[in-house]
């Protein structure tokens, strides 16, 4: 007798951690699938990035700094840019240096460059741009599915119902056969 017992709660211990393991796997390729998107998402955002004028007035700003704002050697190594106002690329340099504006809220502030008030360009789908960022904020405000404490509520549960309330069941049975 006492070995029907012992078998029957090791196969219910067997079930419940099999359970607990295929959630985990699931959890597990949730988290991959999740960070998988991201990655692509965040991919696009860098290919959408790279347009001319932009790409030439951020290095044109990097290399301000390393040359100590020597602006007839920037003319030399940036042609592409010169027929621009001079003043304009001085403006971007220094706005650049206040702040880290995003590249949206940068553009904004100089329509000298073909930009618009809103920040877009012919070279750039400004649309496009905002849905994907707005895609990779919903992703990351999204919880991790393997972070410890959902692994440990899914593992109490598991145990709990496996364990504590099928006791309390055959406990209320056995009260009611014995009324």
């Amino acid at each position: 007798m006492y070995k029907k017992i012992i078998a029957r709660e090791f196969l219910f211990f067997l079930g419940s951690l099999l359970l607990l393991g295929v959630l985990y796997f699931y959890y597990f390729f949730m988290d991959l699938n999740k960070k998988k998107k991201l990655e692509a998402l965040e991919k696009q955002v860098i290919i959408m990035e790279h347009f001319e004028p932009y790409v030439s007035l951020q290095k044109y700003s990097e290399a301000s700094k390393k040359l100590q704002y020597d602006w007839d050697k920037l003319e030399e190594k940036f042609p592409q840019l010169a027929n621009y106002n001079r003043q304009a690329l001085k403006d971007y340099c220094a706005t650049i240096e206040e702040r880290n504006y995003s590249l949206i809220e940068l553009n904004s502030k100089f329509p000298e460059f073909g930009f618009s008030k809103d920040g877009s360009h012919p070279n750039f789908d400004l649309v496009a741009y905002n849905k994907i960022k707005d895609e990779i904020n919903q992703l990351h405000s999204q919880p991790r599915y393997l972070s410890d404490d959902i692994l440990l509520i899914t593992a109490i549960a598991i145990f709990s119902f496996f364990f504590i309330i099928r006791y309390l069941i055959y406990a209320t049975r056995w009260s009611i056969k014995q009324l």
